[in-house]
């Protein structure tokens, strides 16, 4: 097994997961595109989201180069929207990024966005056993294996969404 193999498949199931979460609640997405004075429209977070969601579930399905630079450069995408609405100070209640209006963009959104974006692009610089092989090659039917993706995948979501509310928290006077 690849080293990358577990990173990319959370990757790119977080991808997915974010697309869908636009596709099912463009609010969030759409305020703060507006809050940086980009188009805003539901219908463009919608498509957004479904590119998302496409690019997500291909990637992860296929591990082909291609779909994992695409992912990697939807994550460097991401970082420089974080990054700026981190410099502009913009009024952002939320970076949109999982349809939740309570995730504002933070230090920590900008670093998981741009470790991805290398994960992923070294991942398809190099190569990465598609996730069917890799799956097939583990112990216990892969139980363990899926296991740990799935955690990994929930400690990732916890760490872009909970934990900028958390560290809010600590700043209170």
């Amino acid at each position: 097994m690849d080293a990358l193999t577990g990173p990319v498949l959370v990757l790119t199931a977080l991808l997915a997961l974010a697309g869908a979460m636009k596709l099912a609640r463009p609010a969030p997405t759409a305020g703060a595109l507006r809050a940086m004075q980009l188009p805003a429209r539901f219908v463009l977070v919608r498509t957004l989201g479904a590119v998302e969601l496409v690019v997500g579930v291909v990637a992860l399905c296929t591990a082909s180069r291609p779909w994992l630079a695409l992912t990697g450069a939807a994550y460097l995408a991401f970082a420089a929207f974080v990054a700026a609405a981190l410099v502009s100070g913009a009024p952002l209640q939320s970076c949109g990024c999982f349809g939740r209006a309570d995730t504002p963009p933070t230090v920590v959104h900008l670093a998981v966005n741009v470790v991805a974006a290398a994960t992923l692009l070294l991942a398809a610089a190099t190569h990465v056993a598609a996730p069917a092989d890799t799956l097939a090659d583990q112990p216990w039917s892969a139980v363990p294996f899926v296991a740990l993706v799935a955690t990994s995948l929930y400690l990732t979501y916890l760490v872009l969404t909970a934990l900028p509310a958390v560290l809010s928290l600590s700043r209170v006077p």
